[in-house]
């Protein structure tokens, strides 16, 4: 990996992570001590870290992915082993990308209230090690079986909106290969909300099968909106997420939405 980037002109080191969080804190010391580009070798949860770490330098963030969906990387047109993406930033090209923020994290994909956020908590790691895409079969089974879809309170520029999913979106995919919000555009103008009134394990199934089929924006239980800032408000059995990991939040205080006033320097593959 290494010897790719060098052989693409960047003068690489290694900053090795030992656990979630981590590398926010070593992207933002890089980025402080003059770094020009810094890399995220792992999975989306790893590159938004790099990208809290740095937004706001003069730092661009690149692309390694090795994750198990690697969502941000079909986003960006990131195609390949990471080795080979590697050696692919010989010509690379800058794009600049919204951030969204959720109570003040940065989030690069979604951050969104309900059962996707509960079925994300019910990952097991030996799952997601073993299995890559497929461990969220056994975790849907189980949220399925346990979550029970309690509804919330959702402010927007338009009201005061019930629902029992919420997805404040950045960019139009979602979970894998799927579009959920295809009229977001992560340019840091606004991000598209989209949100799900429908109650039951039947009304979940029936949006999950809409989703695959590129339907769900027919049924009458969804929304769409585009916005730059909303208030979720929901009780303290409903979970957050952002970027495929857990939110960590107050539970039963209500949840901010906004935009950060800056934009994210990326640098993806010519190629």
């Amino acid at each position: 990996m290494l010897a790719g980037l060098r052989r693409s002109g960047f003068e690489a080191a290694p900053l090795p992570t030992r656990g979630p969080g981590d590398a926010e804190g070593l992207a933002r010391d890089a980025a402080a001590g003059g770094a020009e580009t810094i890399f995220a070798l792992g999975g989306d949860g790893t590159l938004r870290e790099c990208a809290a770490g740095i937004l706001g330098s003069n730092a661009a963030l690149g692309f390694l992915p090795t994750g198990t969906m690697n969502v941000m990387a079909l986003e960006l047109g990131v195609r390949g082993r990471a080795v080979d993406v590697a050696r692919a930033y010989a010509k690379a090209r800058e794009i600049r990308l919204g951030v969204g923020l959720a109570d003040g994290t940065p989030f690069l994909m979604q951050a969104s209230t309900g059962i996707d956020a509960f079925l994300i908590g019910s990952l097991r790691p030996n799952e997601k090690r073993w299995l890559g895409q497929v461990s969220a079969v056994p975790a849907i089974v189980r949220a399925l079986a346990k979550y029970h879809f309690p509804s919330f309170e959702v402010e927007s520029e338009t009201g005061i909106h019930s629902a029992t999913l919420a997805v404040a979106s950045n960019i139009a995919r979602y979970g894998g290969r799927f579009e959920l919000t295809s009229q977001a555009r992560s340019d840091g103008t606004s991000l598209e909300l989209f949100l799900f009134s429908g109650r039951g394990r039947g009304a979940a199934i029936k949006f999950g099968l809409s989703l695959l089929l590129g339907r769900h924006s027919k049924l009458r239980a969804a929304s769409f909106e585009r916005i730059r800032a909303a208030t979720i408000t929901a009780g303290p059995d409903v979970p957050f997420q952002i970027d495929g990991d857990v939110l960590r939040h107050a539970p039963g205080r209500p949840l901010e939405i906004s935009l950060a006033a800056e934009t994210l320097r990326m640098l993806v593959p010519a190629s």
